[in-house]
């Protein structure tokens, strides 16, 4: 076998190895949530301008000036919240297979969501994401808010719509119900956001925690394949 032949089997072991496909998956899921944060990004600028009208929301209200503003909510808001259910699913589904998940990770999963209280944030946004694809986008409207800081308004989609139309689980019809009449969806995203960061540096720092041993044998054909392209190429340079 010449040098040449050696180098392609050392990558082609690199490859096959578990730890690059897991590698590999969260590399995807790299890719994903930095879709959702992009998505974010673009409601947020709405959101922020929104902010900054104040009081004076209520006059573009009255004179029909939001409409158009709520239709281009609305329609990236579609685009985070599907951005936002990908991502769960792909993350569920990394969990879930058989090379990359265990029972004892299932445990350690368990626990990370419970810490980084994420899982009762992505119910509405899940099921959210259901309603539309399923009914219809729902209607949006402007409510104002009194909170201990004073009041706001904010952008709501009527829980009763939701529940009247979509076909929801038990368990994430009785978070919408808790939720009170207008849910607030500006609040539902930012809570998530809040989260979403934290929680995937824990998933990808435990995953491959878990997976000590296969991403050991990553890093080892890495260090073989390094030093084959240095007998191979060192004197070019």
């Amino acid at each position: 076998m010449d040098d040449n032949s050696a180098f392609r089997d050392i990558l082609q072991d690199l490859e096959e190895t578990e730890g690059t496909e897991i590698a590999n998956e969260l590399r995807r899921l790299k890719r994903s949530i930095y879709t959702v944060n992009r998505n974010f990004e673009e409601v947020n600028e709405l959101d922020q301008w929104f902010r900054d009208q104040g009081l004076n929301i209520q006059l573009k209200k009255d004179k029909g000036d939001m409409d158009a503003f709520l239709q281009e909510y609305l329609r990236r808001y579609h685009n985070y919240v599907v951005s936002v259910y990908t991502l769960i699913k792909q993350t569920q589904r990394i969990k879930r297979a058989d090379k990359y998940g265990t029972n004892e990770f299932d445990d350690i999963y368990e626990k990370g969501k419970r810490k980084h209280d994420i899982e009762t944030r992505w119910e509405f946004l899940q099921q959210l994401r259901h309603f539309m694809v399923k009914s219809r986008l729902p209607s949006i409207d402007i409510t104002l808010f009194e909170e201990e800081e004073g009041v706001r308004f904010g952008i709501v989609v009527s829980r009763d719509e939701l529940l009247n139309h979509g076909d929801f689980d038990p368990e994430p019809r009785e978070y919408l119900e808790e939720l009170g009449e207008e849910i607030d969806i500006q609040a539902e995203m930012h809570s998530y956001q809040d989260v979403l960061n934290s929680f995937y540096s824990w998933f990808f720092e435990a995953l491959q925690d878990h997976r000590e041993d296969a991403m050991g044998e990553r890093e080892e054909t890495i260090r073989r394949l390094e030093e084959r392209h240095e007998e191979l190429f060192g004197d070019l340079g």
